[in-house]
């Protein structure tokens, strides 16, 4: 707590320096950048074009990606990025964990793409004289007050968009769409003993983090008997260990004539990864599952 009101006064103490919405007076390549966007597993795979557009255009910058544990998971193996892992169940123990790793380190440049109060807290254990922000307008939680630049405002956008917002302060234009998730071979392996053979399949993930967004569970059975029967798909339900995704699962499953694979809490971010690009199509709300998919071209 206390580094943490210490690293706000050394914000709000210092100089103030210009708000600039378009481009950062970077007089050169940054040599270290750091990446703040702790979750969630949707939004991890819509930072990933921003990424790789910076390692694209600035190969030697070298990039430290602070996230959360869970989607850590689905990002460990990206090569050239130093991973610096934050496990919000310690409580205050894991801020501490990450001042401790941090407290002698100095980047160019932040990227605090996250508007939450448990990750301000966190930029302001994070030693650099350009902290990036969203604008004044879409910083909720009160994420102006810990940056000292911010991003142009643009309305309507997509999420990707907006987080190229960040690229773009830094003086990159072009903005690349790719993600190149590797994937395991034993994520891959898994998927042919659950999917053996080359039967179109059709992957249902029938929840999101927010509820009001999800279908109901007739309407998911009515349409995984129809891919079974007019198109003679492979069915299959992926989610979470939660406790409504496996209310979800079980109720979609009894409600079916053609029962489907129900792999509702059963796989891991990389053997999900696997199933989504094996699968001919994905039906999901607005949830990361629906984000993956995009990322691996399904």
């Amino acid at each position: 707590i206390t580094g943490c009101i210490s690293g706000y006064h050394t914000i709000h103490n210092q100089k103030p320096i210009p708000d600039l919405r378009m481009t950062l007076p970077l007089r050169s390549t940054p040599k270290s950048l750091c990446l703040l966007r702790l979750s969630a597993v949707g939004d991890i795979s819509h930072t990933l074009p921003l990424v790789r557009t910076l390692q694209q255009h600035w190969p030697e910058t070298r990039i430290t990606w602070i996230i959360g544990k869970t989607e850590h998971q689905l990002v460990p193996d990206i090569p050239n990025i130093e991973f610096v892992v934050f496990d919000k169940s310690k409580g205050w123990r894991g801020y501490r964990e990450i001042r401790q790793q941090l407290h002698d380190r100095q980047f160019d440049v932040l990227l605090h793409m996250q508007m939450s109060l448990r990750a301000s807290l966190i930029s302001l254990l994070i030693n650099s004289p350009i902290k990036l922000g969203f604008d004044r307008q879409r910083a909720k939680d009160m994420q102006w007050l810990f940056t000292n630049y911010k991003i142009a405002h643009k309305q309507q956008q997509h999420v990707i968009d907006s987080f190229f917002g960040f690229s773009e302060a830094l003086g990159i234009q072009e903005h690349l769409l790719a993600w190149d998730i590797p994937i395991s071979e034993d994520a891959y392996v898994f998927v042919k003993e659950q999917l053996p053979g080359d039967q179109h399949t059709l992957i249902i993930s029938p929840c999101s983090s927010m509820a009001y967004r999800n279908w109901n569970t007739e309407g998911y059975a009515a349409l995984a008997d129809y891919a079974t029967e007019q198109h003679n798909m492979h069915v299959v339900l992926t989610g979470g260990p939660s406790s409504i995704e496996q209310e979800y699962g079980n109720n979609i499953t009894t409600l079916c004539k053609h029962k489907p694979l129900n792999l509702i809490g059963k796989t891991n971010l990389k053997q999900l990864l696997a199933i989504l690009q094996r699968a001919t199509t994905v039906i999901s709300p607005d949830a990361g599952t629906a984000h993956l998919a995009t990322a691996v071209g399904t």
